[in-house]
């Protein structure tokens, strides 16, 4: 094992990381863990911007368009084939379900039949190795361990880092994240997607001590965010004054120019209103910062990683290092501070090393412990034994055939087509009934949540049955 992981150390190890999380698809050729070879980054921007956010089903289908020709760019400018290469890795979650399907199945196919290690990768690790990739580069190391806030569109949680990349959560938004504030804001104000970088560049000319936010009092684990209230609060201080004739403005510059200058923007926004985005990202900042702070002190962090697509704002920026704060705060290139696949096959080297690798099959996780399959058994001809499997649950669709036994050969085996082949095998296979809201096991289901779908709901799902009424097919009892 020791000899393996040195013989990688010494020699060149290429790994191509995919991501397609959520609204870029994203490939990189990456180098050993620290040098990005290639990295190329096709963005939905002007799909999603006319919708005012991401729409799921609109993502999924520009992932299917450019996945092919992204890695293709990716390996043509890294100047290496897939069998140059040592490992493919991919975002495995968080993320839009669909989204990740496509990379992630792009991925194993790759994977499959070149024969190369399948490595699955969390988002929100690679945000983390952005970090610590380019630090490692400039020969300014992470001292571990560290405290790293991931603030993002769809994140904002506060890890502790420890040797061998262990992660342990502090805290976390219990409602908006960070980005999706400043996405949310902007689009109230009638400014286009995404909200956040207009905001940022439209802060500095306003008073950020103008309007006054309150901060949550959290109760339970003081280290979590919350950033529902500032959007509320800004909410209510817009429908306190007449602003119509502004937000109308705004609009309709963002229809004409889809990419307006900073001095258009500043043309048709109020000081009054530039006040009110100053003081909304200060109380953003500062609510990053002070939990963050806190974090790091209660750890005894040795340095302070900041990453996630917030992390590209100038004025977060500005203020960690106005902080002084008594340990190195590390910050990503914009370039890596977005959505890219550059992080993700960095944080795939230090798992190559340790031979975690992902397998091909569809496995049933803890959490999925509860879809439910059913179908039947039966033999082939050429005494194989098959599954015929339709799984149940929310999500699933289909039949799939899985073998009863692992295959020794990739070799195709062509199936029955026709019932009447298969029945002479059929035997049937019992039911297990399972919650169809929240996927718990059989054995915690309590009472029965939708009688003409005869799925059943648990003890966890009390309140579904107190209203007599099931969430999922909205089918009253």
């Amino acid at each position: 094992m020791l000899a393996s992981i040195a013989a990688l150390l010494c020699s060149i190890v290429l790994i191509l990381g995919i991501e397609s999380s959520c609204d870029e698809t994203a490939a990189a050729v990456v180098e050993n863990g620290e040098t990005v070879v290639s990295s190329v980054v096709a963005s939905q921007m002007d799909t999603h911007g006319k919708y005012g956010g991401v729409v799921p089903e609109l993502a999924s289908r520009e992932h299917l368009r450019a996945i092919v020709p992204v890695v293709r760019e990716a390996l043509e400018r890294a100047g290496v084939s897939l069998s140059g290469l040592d490992a493919i890795a991919a975002t495995s979650g968080p993320g839009l379900v669909g989204s990740l399907l496509v990379g992630l199945t792009y991925a194993k196919s790759l994977a499959f039949a070149r024969g190369l290690p399948l490595i699955a990768v969390n988002h929100i690790e690679g945000h983390i190795h952005a970090v610590i990739l380019e630090s490692r580069r400039a020969g300014t190391p992470v001292e571990l361990p560290a405290l790293a806030l991931v603030a993002s569109g769809g994140h904002t949680h506060l890890f502790r880092v420890d040797e061998n990349f262990a992660y342990s959560l502090l805290g976390k938004t219990r409602d908006d994240a960070a980005g999706e504030a400043y996405d949310k804001v902007a689009k109230l104000l009638g400014f286009p997607y995404p909200g956040g970088p207009i905001i940022d560049r439209l802060a500095p000319h306003g008073n950020p001590l103008a309007v006054r936010f309150t901060f949550a009092k959290m109760k339970g684990n003081a280290l979590d965010f919350s950033f529902s209230g500032l959007k509320t609060a800004v909410l209510r201080w817009v429908e306190a004054r007449d602003l119509t004739a502004d937000i109308a403005g705004r609009r309709a510059l963002a229809r004409t120019t889809p990419h307006a200058s900073l001095e258009e923007w500043l043309a048709v926004t109020p000081p009054e209103t530039l006040d009110l985005l100053a003081s909304f990202q200060h109380a953003v900042i500062l609510e990053l910062l002070t939990r963050a702070a806190a974090s790091a002190e209660q750890i005894h962090a040795r340095a302070m990683i900041i990453s996630g697509g917030v992390s590209a704002n100038a004025g977060l920026r500005a203020a960690a290092r106005a902080a002084h704060l008594p340990y190195p705060v590390h910050f990503p290139s914009p370039g890596l501070a977005t959505d890219n696949a550059a992080m993700i096959a960095a944080a795939a080297f230090p798992k190559l090393l340790r031979k975690e690798f992902a397998g091909f099959d569809r496995r049933r996780r803890q959490s999925q412990v509860g879809i439910k399959q059913w179908g039947w058994r039966f033999r082939l001809p050429n005494s194989e034994s098959y599954d015929l499997r339709r799984p149940r649950g929310r999500g699933c669709r289909g039949w799939q055939t899985k073998p009863s036994a692992p295959l020794l050969s990739r070799e195709p085996v062509s199936l029955p087509r026709t019932a009447a082949i298969i029945r002479p095998w059929i035997s049937p296979r019992p039911r297990a009934p399972t919650c169809w809201y929240c996927f718990l096991s059989a054995s915690e289901a309590s009472a029965t949540c939708c009688w003409r779908l005869e799925r059943s709901t648990c003890r966890r799902c009390s309140a579904c049955i107190r209203r007599r009424i099931c969430k999922p097919c909205s089918i009253r009892r």
